[in-house]
């Protein structure tokens, strides 16, 4: 074999080899996964989040702050978490419905930070008006922090 004919096997063997690296990682990576924070109701809204409809109309309170969503537009799933006034965590109460203990682990997300953050946590669900889709929702009384999320 001669010395052209091994570099160039050697060149095809590198090729092939960065190939095989490069679409592992991107297959392992997620391009369609968004991350997002706002500081308040008023930030998300000039952004345009509220438009999306990841966040159901019937959860979305002008007193949140420290809102963050995460979506993966895959998946077609969101989390999310925001503060509001105990005010208008009582109003949300009101319009979500208990989800039996025994189906609590089937909606948990797929999220350690997220499953420990809830998993301590009453977890209720909503089924919105405007898509007709489920929403799962726990809520931290001593925090008034909402949690949701829909897969």
């Amino acid at each position: 074999m001669s010395i052209l004919a091994m570099k160039q096997m050697k060149t095809r063997k590198l090729i092939i080899s960065l190939s095989t690296f490069l679409i592992t990682i991107l297959i392992s990576c997620n391009l369609d996964q968004v991350e997002s924070n706002y500081k308040d109701f008023k930030t998300a809204d000039e952004k345009g989040l509220f438009e999306k409809g990841w966040i159901p109309k019937e959860l979305v309170v002008e007193s949140m702050t420290e809102i963050y969503l995460m979506t993966d537009l895959d998946r077609n799933t969101c989390i999310f978490t925001y503060l509001t006034t105990e005010n208008d965590l009582e109003r949300i109460k009101t319009i979500i419905l208990p989800l039996e203990s025994k189906e609590t682990k089937k909606h948990v997300p797929q999220s350690k930070q997220w499953t420990e953050s809830i998993e301590k946590l009453k977890q209720n669900f909503i089924v919105t008006n405007e898509k007709s889709d489920t929403v799962f929702i726990a809520i931290d009384d001593s925090l008034n922090r909402v949690f949701g999320w829909r897969h």
